[in-house]
């Protein structure tokens, strides 16, 4: 009998009693995810901790994360509803069976969404950075009447507005 996995947060099932919630955040491919559903969620370094997180208030659950390892395009949270009991099994590295058998997997969530949104932002923070520090070197063009700054203050302030504009608009393209 095939059992149905969510593809969207608000189609999880509700977290039953004496049971913790585990997400792990992966950008691999596909074939990875094909593979969990078939096998298990397999963890090869001695502890699930090192590979996910996992919460036993439902309402606590993020199923996102700012680090740009496990967000942006291509991330999926997988979802597994774990015994409280058995989480200690995966918790202790001398003990650990290092997989999360299928049969806890209750769902696979593009959260890619998250990511797209920030990132959307900033190439025109980024573009809006180097203008502005542009404007602050330029003492003709402001006088320093803004912030009634020395030209040396000046100028550190907008080499390092300048320079986080880039590292920004960098970033962004790569992408």
């Amino acid at each position: 009998m095939s059992r149905k996995i969510a593809n969207k947060i608000e189609d999880l099932p509700k977290l039953k009693k004496d049971y913790c919630r585990v997400v792990h955040l992966t950008k691999f491919p596909e074939s990875y995810l094909a593979s969990i559903i078939k096998e298990g969620l397999k963890y090869n370094y001695g502890m699930l901790s090192a590979t996910a997180r996992w919460w036993g208030n439902e309402k606590e659950v993020d199923y996102f994360s700012d680090d740009f390892r496990f967000s942006g395009e291509g991330t999926h949270a997988v979802v597994m509803d774990v015994p409280n009991d058995e989480i200690r099994l995966h918790d202790n590295i001398s003990k650990s069976p290092g997989i999360v058998p299928k049969k806890y997997l209750v769902g696979i969530i593009d959260v890619s969404d998250k990511g797209k949104k920030l990132e959307g932002i900033l190439k025109p923070l980024s573009v809006f950075a180097i203008a502005s520090s542009i404007l602050i070197v330029s003492t003709n063009i402001t006088g320093n009447a803004v912030a009634n700054l020395t030209k040396t203050y000046s100028n550190i302030l907008g080499a390092i507005i300048f320079l986080l504009g880039l590292l920004g608009l960098f970033y962004s393209i790569k992408k």
